[in-house]
């Protein structure tokens, strides 16, 4: 059963998408190891909000792996020697800073990025359709199974779109509400202050 996107009832999709790629700019520029991870978990409340089921465990394994593999470019101060291993400070972080910045950046898609989207141009249209596949497919992934996953996701399709009439990203909410631009300044005003933070 797909979770309520509340965000899309009090922000309109076209500003939804900028506001996503403006928090994504002022993601990518903050320095520094605590700030980001901080603005990860702002990203992942937003992208609970928007409805998106998110597995904490697979980000964390993700992250994990990726801090355990830089470790084999060691640099900085040595922590500890396991084995003859060095595991050093500089390697440590640099790790975990690149598994916090991935987990980001799709959390942020997650909450920005809607089928609604309606992007002008044919090949906004046709990004729009996408986005509009996509959402539908990732709302109904509890029905996909590995044995049978080209008939699952074939099923599903069939389901949503019977006629060839396929939507190309319906613009539904034609404006942002009040509490919508105030969500949107809230999360700008948190990351002006993660950003001092640095």
């Amino acid at each position: 059963m797909p979770r309520n996107d509340h965000i899309s009832v009090i922000v309109k999709p076209g500003h939804r998408f900028v506001w996503g790629l403006l928090l994504l700019l002022s993601f990518l520029f903050i320095q520094g190891l605590l700030p980001r991870f901080a603005m990860v978990i702002l990203f992942a409340l937003m992208a609970r909000a928007a409805g998106k089921r998110i597995k904490f465990s697979y980000f964390i394994i993700l992250t994990s792996s990726i801090a355990l593999f830089n470790l084999l470019t060691p640099w900085g101060e040595v922590l500890y020697s396991p084995g003859g291993f060095d595991i050093t400070r500089g390697a440590l972080i640099a790790g975990l800073t690149k598994g916090i910045t991935i987990s980001g950046l799709v959390f942020v898609s997650l909450f920005s990025v809607s089928r609604d989207l309606k992007l002008p141009g044919r090949f906004g249209r046709l990004l729009g359709r996408s986005f509009y596949y996509f959402e539908s497919l990732y709302s109904h992934k509890r029905k996909i199974h590995r044995r049978s996953f080209f008939s699952d996701i074939d099923g599903i399709l069939l389901d949503l779109f019977p006629s060839e009439n396929v939507p190309d990203g319906e613009d539904r909410f034609r404006r942002t509400t009040p509490l919508g631009v105030l969500v949107i300044m809230l999360s700008f005003g948190i990351t002006g202050a993660i950003a001092l933070w640095m």
